[in-house]
């Protein structure tokens, strides 16, 4: 690709072939994206909306595909469970992906773009238990990651972090809960 082509040269050195063809095809998918907003008629008498602000979007986007992977790794492990521990996971799916539908529209407000999950599944589940003990740790590990975006000072976006830390927290004692049956 040319610099013509894509603006500034492409930071892909150091990429495989693949990863380097995937970061191209994304990057000319967001620039032509720009390139519509730019060009979009905006109706007489109201004020185009403000870009968002730099960076907000890459953080929002990064919550978005994380909890499109929790979500659907809950899936696996409700389809995996039986009985009563499998209502109870996928109670827990649906609520995830009711959280999931919070940040897209986060996403759409400050991007004026629809947000669809990318194509894909979760790994299997080999073992239930494993599987339920990696839950509780990503689960515990993105409680963090968003009570710390919260406290940043992300103003858009403070207070729907700190209530998905919270849907974080509870889903782990949920599954800590569900071990500790498994135990017994």
């Amino acid at each position: 690709m040319t610099d013509d082509a894509l603006g500034p040269a492409l930071p892909t050195e150091g990429l495989s072939a693949e990863d380097a063809a995937v970061f191209e095809r994304v990057w000319r998918r967001v620039m032509a994206g720009r390139e519509q907003e730019q060009t979009a008629l905006v109706p007489a008498g109201q004020p185009p909306a403000p870009p968002a602000p730099v960076g907000q979007t890459d953080g929002l986007l990064e919550r978005l595909r994380i909890h499109t992977a929790g979500w659907r790794d809950t899936q696996a492990l409700a389809r995996k469970a039986g009985g009563s521990m499998a209502r109870v996971l996928g109670g827990m799916a649906a609520d995830e992906r009711r959280q999931l539908a919070r940040l897209a529209a986060a996403w759409y407000i400050v991007t004026g773009q629809r947000w669809r999950p990318e194509a894909g599944s979760s790994a299997p589940v080999p073992d239930l238990m494993e599987g339920l003990r990696q839950k509780y740790l990503h689960l515990q590990a993105a409680a963090r990651t968003l009570e710390q975006s919260a406290q940043v000072g992300e103003d858009a976006f403070g207070g729907l972090y700190a209530d998905l830390a919270a849907h974080s927290r509870e889903h782990a004692g949920v599954i800590l809960r569900l071990l500790e049956q498994m135990q017994m």
